[in-house]
């Protein structure tokens, strides 16, 4: 399981044990195409309880935390105030990342999120702007969402990367840094993004500038897919 995978490599976990089924999510790679499509199950409703249970076992870890990343979706019988309690409650010199553009809306109210990382596609849909006008959808999703600290981090797989943030001496404007991707012999993409979360908190949380974050996560993601196994490389 993966829990056990986890326990075996040293990674402590916190866990909340369910008698409800948890969903699958099965990824498959067209070699010829380097397509993937990902095959996700339903998820049975998670008690009220096991909810309850977890999220005051995060609350309890949170005065300790220097930093936060929440990530992706959550099944039924979790609502987004799980998330956003979360934010609200965090230290106020702790590092939220936020990784998800789906039921996000309440944490984001909270102006609490540091960093909002999320790919192309998600920024389109979170912000409602059709086509391909990234510059324009980062400036829609800022100004809406997120702080003066705040920053939104936008991936494209092998494509370039790019930074927004707030321009440092003009409030109306912003300031956007391009990243270049090497080529890669790639072995396996799959979970190179939860990687670059992974990689970009640790730098948040250490005190790297947003745009030193970004890059240390986005080289965490290429390292990642070097190997079969996700994110098995050494950090030198």
């Amino acid at each position: 399981t993966i829990h056990s995978l986890l326990e075996d490599a040293g990674i402590q976990q916190a866990v909340e044990w369910t008698d409800e089924g948890t969903r699958t999510c099965t990824t498959l790679l067209d070699l010829a195409t380097n397509q993937m499509t990902e095959l996700i199950e339903p998820s049975d409703t998670v008690s009220a309880e096991a909810v309850a249970n977890l999220t005051r076992t995060v609350h309890n870890a949170l005065p300790t935390s220097k930093g936060v990343a929440l990530c992706g979706t959550f099944p039924p019988g979790v609502d987004e105030s799980v998330y956003a309690s979360v934010a609200t409650s965090m230290p106020p010199d702790a590092v939220l990342l936020l990784d998800g553009f789906k039921g996000v809306s309440a944490t984001l109210a909270t102006g609490r999120v540091d960093c909002l990382k999320i790919n192309s596609e998600e920024l389109h849909m979170l912000t409602g702007i059709e086509g391909d006008d990234d510059d324009a959808a980062a400036s829609r999703c800022i100004r809406q969402h997120l702080s003066a600290r705040g920053c939104l981090a936008i991936t494209r797989g092998p494509a370039k990367a790019t930074l927004y943030s707030h321009h440092s001496s003009e409030a109306d404007k912003l300031e956007a840094v391009d990243f270049e991707i090497p080529p890669l012999d790639a072995v396996n993409p799959i979970g190179a993004g939860d990687t670059c979360t992974a990689g970009m908190l640790y730098g948040l949380a250490g005190g790297y500038a947003q745009v030193d974050a970004f890059r240390w996560g986005l080289a965490c993601a290429s390292a990642s897919c070097l190997s079969l196994k996700g994110a098995d490389f050494a950090l030198s």
